[in-house]
């Protein structure tokens, strides 16, 4: 068994020295006709940048970076400052015209991710596609405004409490590294809770990361494609042109078993949660509209309960410390 287990050690490592990193794959938005259930089913179970998606709309066909500009005028934003970590940020309201002006100098101090498009000047001018406009969170994470200077860095991080993500980037250009979430212990730093920065972290702290760049997937988004992403797919970002996008995040039926299967997977390890994501589970179960989000929802609230009965038998205090608060929803008792 010692000898099967360094075998196997032995083929990863030898991989990842030689291994070339696949590309997200394409899509048209007509090889699934737009139709929701038919996306999750038979394209969204890995990364996948979907084409197509807004062309017959006049707005964002015509929106340039001076025509956002100029629509915000005298505006807030709300944006981060641009750092090489992910740990640490602090939301800030920023003047539109002086990102703008930094913008457009090269030497933009922020970016922006989470400003939502109903708080801008596109509100009503921009629908979420239909196959992605179903969602148990609420718009703040639903459907918001990128902003981002070339040059711009995101470290490897997921969207955290088992979120699908995605966005559409109406101009710029941005390159996407992703890896699958099998990974992730690969590129986990335990003892300080931190991904692999490429930046900033030393790689001999991450033994096993050749194992993880063998499995990477790469991806060069420009104006007209939209990337989406599952839960739990680690993904890094660097912005190589000055771009402007929509995105968000979701959690639905259709995802339910793996966004409970990465949720656990971050309570496991102490990871602060967002919002009640069991509670969010049984809250909507009755309303699934299909079929297949039935069998997701199931399968997710069978997952639960397995997981809480095995915490509770490890430790009470485990429990308590990686459950969450302490509440009825964040301590699975909704899902019994």
């Amino acid at each position: 068994m010692r000898f099967l287990f360094l075998s196997s050690l032995l083929v990863f490592f030898l991989m990842g020295f030689n291994a070339k990193a696949d590309e997200v794959r394409r899509v048209q938005v007509s090889d699934f006709g737009g139709d929701m259930e038919r996306f999750y089913r038979d394209f969204a179970q890995t990364p996948v940048i979907v084409t197509g998606v807004y062309e017959n709309d006049e707005f964002l066909s015509s929106l340039t970076l001076s025509k956002v500009e100029s629509d915000f005028g005298n505006q807030i934003i709300h944006g981060y400052q641009r750092k090489n970590d992910a740990g640490g940020r602090i939301r800030e309201e920023i003047p539109a015209d002086v990102f703008f002006r930094d913008l457009k100098q090269g030497a933009s101090k922020y970016y922006v991710f989470d400003h939502a498009v109903s708080e801008s000047p596109f509100a009503g001018k921009i629908r979420i596609p239909l196959f992605l406009d179903s969602n148990w969170l609420d718009e703040s994470y639903g459907f918001n405004l990128t902003l981002s200077g070339k040059g711009s860095f995101t470290p490897m991080h997921e969207d955290g409490s088992g979120e699908q993500a995605w966005m559409y980037l109406v101009v710029g250009e941005k390159h996407w590294t992703i890896y699958s979430p099998k990974c992730r212990p690969l590129v986990w730093d335990s003892l300080f809770k931190n991904f692999y920065n490429p930046r900033r972290s030393d790689p001999q702290s991450y033994p096993f990361l050749s194992c993880a760049e063998a499995e990477k997937l790469t991806a060069v988004a420009k104006g007209g494609d939209l990337i989406f992403l599952p839960p739990g797919w680690l993904h890094q970002v660097e912005t190589t042109e000055d771009s402007f996008g929509l995105g968000g995040n979701i959690v639905n039926e259709f995802q339910a078993y793996e966004s409970v299967r990465t949720g656990l997977n971050e309570k496991s390890h102490a990871i602060r949660h967002d919002f009640d994501l069991l509670g969010l589970l049984k809250q909507n179960e009755s309303l699934s509209r299909t079929n297949y989000g039935r069998v997701q929802i199931e399968r997710a609230i069978q997952l639960g309960k397995e997981w809480l009965k095995q915490v509770r038998n490890k430790s009470d205090i485990l429990l308590q410390r990686i459950a969450g608060t302490g509440s009825p929803g964040e301590r699975g008792e909704m899902i019994e």
